[in-house]
């Protein structure tokens, strides 16, 4: 999905935020109603938007790449991530510091 977004934001024109924005909301809605069907948006999709949003020249632009920033640092202090250590224990890492 990612590269639909950027494919978006490299034709520059007026609204190509705007569908670049409903790919991401389609793919976030996507993954609330069916989880285990359809991933959610990972770290590559949530760059492409604010790619996208570097280059438009829309006054919006600037506020959704705010309030996508605002969500993902949310989440991030919300959540941990579990990694798997050299000898193939599960460790609980924080995402975020406390």
């Amino acid at each position: 999905m990612s590269q639909f977004i950027r494919a978006w934001a490299g034709t520059k024109t007026k609204n190509s935020i705007f569908h670049a924005h409903s790919l991401l909301e389609k793919m976030q809605a996507r993954h609330q109603a069916i989880p285990a069907r359809h991933p959610a948006p990972d770290a590559h999709t949530y760059r492409a938007f604010l790619y996208a949003c570097s280059l438009s020249e829309h006054k919006q632009a600037i506020l959704m790449a705010e309030e996508l920033v605002r969500l993902v640092e949310k989440k991030s202090n919300e959540e941990e991530t579990t990694t798997t250590a050299a000898d193939g224990s599960s460790l609980v890492v924080p995402l975020a510091a406390p």
